[in-house]
């Protein structure tokens, strides 16, 4: 195949590997860590002045909208758990991808030999269901908050701006029958490839994505320049809030 031999000769043959990421990989904005259990304090000197907090059992929790914007800035550097609400209809479900070899030469733009950064993404045109990402209906964890991999260390504007919410036990069950190969796309690759980006694409398309069972980078993509409207259960040291964030700004 001619294809194969111009990709040969380039030396870029192991940077059309292509694997799912796992969450510990992403430049993250916010993690999910576990909490400590409280340190038992009944057998304190004032251990009969301590009162535990009530909880009004139906009680309904409030909704603020806010924008993405003041969500990060305001939210989640309190957030101690943070929950999406998953529900039907086709949403942007998203996973992240990165190099199968870590030795790959860097072939995407916002990946360089000084500072490697092999991540990408895919969504579905026309979004997909909650059913083939492996979610349910009803509030799922979210373990992991990141922008899109093109904005982590900026200069790359172009490429437009998303934040993802990387959902727990989310994976793309299609991935296989999806038409995108392994999801490496023409227009994340570097100018220099230019001239055999349709090569490159090609060759891709017949490739898979590796590492489906390690795969913990897969969530709900908001994009700047549309309408939210997503719901967030948000848990810090003083209690639970629902958020509808409606926009990023």
């Amino acid at each position: 195949m001619q294809a194969e031999k111009i990709i040969e000769k380039l030396g870029i043959e192991k940077s059309l590997h292509r694997r799912f990421a796992e969450l510990e990989e992403l430049n993250l904005l916010w993690k999910q860590v576990k909490r400590q259990e409280l340190k038992d304090t009944t057998q304190g000197v004032f251990s009969h002045l301590i009162t535990k907090p009530k909880v009004k059992k139906g009680m309904d929790i409030p909704t603020v909208t806010i924008t993405w914007e003041k969500f990060y800035r305001t939210v989640l550097p309190l957030a101690k758990d943070i929950e999406y609400l998953v529900t039907s209809g086709k949403k942007n479900y998203s996973a992240i991808l990165t190099a199968e070899f870590d030795d790959a030469p860097p072939i995407i733009q916002w990946d360089t030999n000084e500072r490697r950064n092999p991540f990408s993404h895919y969504v579905y045109i026309g979004g997909s269901s909650y059913s083939v990402w492996n979610l349910n209906i009803g509030y799922c964890k979210v373990t992991g908050i990141c922008y899109q991999p093109s904005m982590w260390y900026g200069n790359f504007e172009h490429h437009g701006k998303s934040v993802h919410f990387i959902l727990n036990g989310a994976k793309d069950t299609n991935y296989k029958h999806g038409g995108s190969g392994n999801a490496l796309f023409p227009e994340d690759l570097k100018s220099e490839l230019r001239e055999i980006r349709s090569t490159i694409e090609a060759y891709s398309k017949e490739e898979d994505i590796c590492g489906y069972s390690d795969s913990s980078a897969c969530g709900i993509r908001l994009q700047s320049g549309s309408e939210w409207n997503e719901i967030f259960k948000v848990t810090t040291d003083i209690g639970t809030v629902l958020y509808k964030i409606d926009r990023w700004d």
